[in-house]
């Protein structure tokens, strides 16, 4: 089997294993596969497939709750539901997953629903509640790889917040030891987070080459989410560096975000495309991707980037 049948190949044995699962009466273990369902199409960009099979999950052991796979599936689905751009839906699922959490005393459940939490709030720019419950996330997590994911969070919040330095530390262990270990799929999600915390921090060159790397990786896998972003970050970084290849980075992750409808990644994307086009003096197509990005951003309630774009707007008509 070659790495860019994985995620296509998880998706079919986690569907047998859930139907083997219902004939036998494994309650456990169908939770179990449904986790592996949400979390293979969130992957894979099937955002609403995934929140609908949580629903699916939440009818199925609606008699027989399970408050592991309860955590998990509702963690899951909180990811897809910020890629949709659907905050307070993102906010609301990982709530009622820390309230499993909390009822399991299992502090790395606790961890993980809390810097789900992160996650929500720092993709929608409030990033003062991102920090807060990310660094509430680590507290108490003392086994490397359970601290690695919970200290990723925070440091993609951190990096948004101008807190480079201190971001990029707590972002680069997870991206190194899912490298050492072969998790490709968490390799994929903490290189496309530290690729941007590159970016953020003006190291383009570091941004660009783990960009590039993610995207082979991606590709291969079929992680269309992360493929994306990456695309997009490539194209910020040719917009300092080599401004002639920033439009073809740009227009590969507006069709991806498009496909997976990750609204407000497809007008950080636009925004992108504006700004190329202003710097390449053509103020009627870089109004258009602006235009286009703010409305997108103000629909959703992004609580950043708004303001960014009427800035670039506005020096659009000096």
């Amino acid at each position: 089997m070659c790495i860019r049948d994985r995620l296509d190949r998880a998706i079919e044995l986690a569907d047998e294993a859930l139907d083997l699962c219902r004939g036998a009466g494994f309650g456990e273990a169908t939770g179990d596969a449904y986790y592996a369902l949400v979390l293979c199409h969130f992957h894979r960009g099937d955002f609403e497939l995934a929140v609908s099979l949580k629903d699916d999950f939440l009818r199925e052991m609606e008699q027989e709750p399970q408050l592991t796979s309860l955590m998990l599936i509702l963690c899951a689905a909180s990811w897809s539901l910020w890629f949709l751009g659907r905050w307070d839906d993102a906010v609301r699922q990982a709530e009622e997953a820390l309230g499993f959490a909390e009822k399991s005393l299992d502090p790395e459940h606790i961890s993980l629903a809390t810097w789900t939490l992160c996650e929500a709030y720092c993709a929608k720019g409030d990033l003062d509640r991102a920090i807060y419950y990310g660094e509430m996330a680590v507290d108490g997590i003392n086994a490397p790889y359970s601290k690695a994911f919970a200290q990723a969070p925070v440091g993609w919040a951190l990096c948004r917040a101008g807190k480079t330095s201190r971001g990029l530390d707590l972002l680069t262990p997870l991206f190194q030891i899912s490298e050492s270990d072969q998790f490709h799929l968490y390799e994929c999600y903490a290189g496309a987070w530290l690729a941007e915390g590159y970016l953020l921090a003006g190291e383009c060159e570091k941004a660009r080459e783990t960009s590039e790397r993610n995207i082979e990786l991606a590709t291969r896998i079929g992680a269309k989410p992360w493929l994306a972003w990456c695309h997009r970050i490539l194209g910020e970084v040719a917009l300092k560096t080599e401004k002639n290849q920033a439009a073809s980075s740009f227009e590969k992750a507006i069709c991806l975000f498009r496909e997976i409808k990750a609204e407000n990644e497809l007008a950080a994307a636009y925004s992108g495309m504006g700004r190329y086009h202003k710097q390449q003096g053509n103020v009627v197509e870089a109004r258009k991707y602006l235009n286009d990005a703010l409305e997108i951003f103000e629909r959703l309630g992004n609580l950043i980037e708004p303001d960014k774009v009427r800035k670039d707007l506005a020096d659009l008509s000096q």
